[in-house]
C-alpha cells in the first residue's frame, strides 16, 4: 500500500476532506479460494475481483462493508446517493482515462465543484464531504481488500468512520491509473451530508 500524503478537513460550506490509498499486490491465494471472511455478511463479492464480480456487485459489497465498519464504531449507516455516486464514478472514470491519482483533476475540479455539479448541495447551508480514494490491481482488485487498506491508514479510517456523514456515493472504473498495471479497478467514496 502507498497512500498518499493525508489531508483532512471537516467543514461546513467550504471545502472537504481529501485522502488516497493505492493497494498492490495480491492477498494471499488461500484467503480469496476459501472465501475471506473480511465478505462476511457482505457476501462473495466482497472477495471477488473486480473484473469477475461486476462494478454493481462491488459497489454493493463496498456500501456494506463500509455500513459495518461504522456499525462497530458506533457512526449511522450510510445511505447511497445518487448524485455523489455520480461525482464518485466520474471521478474514478476520469483518473484511469487521463492517468492520474489526485483527488483534483489536472486542470479541472476538486471534490466540492466535481459535488456541486450534481446538484447535491444544491440549498444547503450547512453541508459535510470527504473522499477516500483508492486502486488495486490484479487479485487484490476486491471490496476487502481495499477496505482493509483503508482501515490500516489512520486518516482515511477517520474519514470512513466520521459520523457527521449520512450518505455515500461510490464510483468504481475498470482499470487504474497506471498503464503498466491496466488489469485492475480505481474507486472513489465520496461522502456527505447536506441540510
Amino acid at each position: 500500500m502507498r497512500p498518499a500524503m493525508p489531508v483532512r478537513r471537516q467543514f461546513t460550506g467550504a471545502c472537504g476532506a481529501a485522502l488516497c490509498v493505492v493497494v498492490l499486490g495480491s492477498p494471499p491465494a488461500r484467503a480469496e479460494a476459501q472465501g475471506d471472511p473480511a465478505g462476511g455478511a457482505c457476501g462473495a463479492a466482497a472477495v471477488l475481483v473486480a473484473v469477475h464480480v461486476g462494478v454493481p456487485s462491488m459497489q454493493s459489497a463496498l456500501l456494506c462493508l463500509v455500513n459495518r465498519e461504522r456499525a462497530a464504531a458506533g457512526a449511522p449507516a450510510l445511505a447511497t446517493s445518487r448524485r455523489l455516486r455520480r461525482a464518485a464514478q466520474g471521478h474514478s472514470d476520469d483518473m484511469v482515462a487521463r492517468r492520474y491519482f489526485l483527488h483534483t483533476a489536472p486542470g479541472g475540479p476538486g471534490l466540492v465543484r466535481r459535488v456541486r455539479r450534481t446538484g447535491y448541495l444544491r440549498g444547503a447551508p450547512n453541508w459535510a464531504l470527504g473522499e477516500d480514494l483508492g486502486w488495486a490491481e490484479g487479485p487484490a482488485a476486491t471490496a476487502a481488500a481495499l477496505m482493509n487498506a483503508w482501515m490500516n491508514s489512520p486518516p482515511h479510517k477517520a474519514v470512513m468512520l466520521d459520523p457527521a456523514y449520512r450518505q455515500l456515493g461510490i464510483g468504481i472504473a475498470l482499470g487504474t491509473p497506471d498503464p503498466a498495471r491496466p488489469d485492475g479497478a480505481t474507486v472513489t467514496l465520496d461522502f456527505g451530508t447536506a441540510r
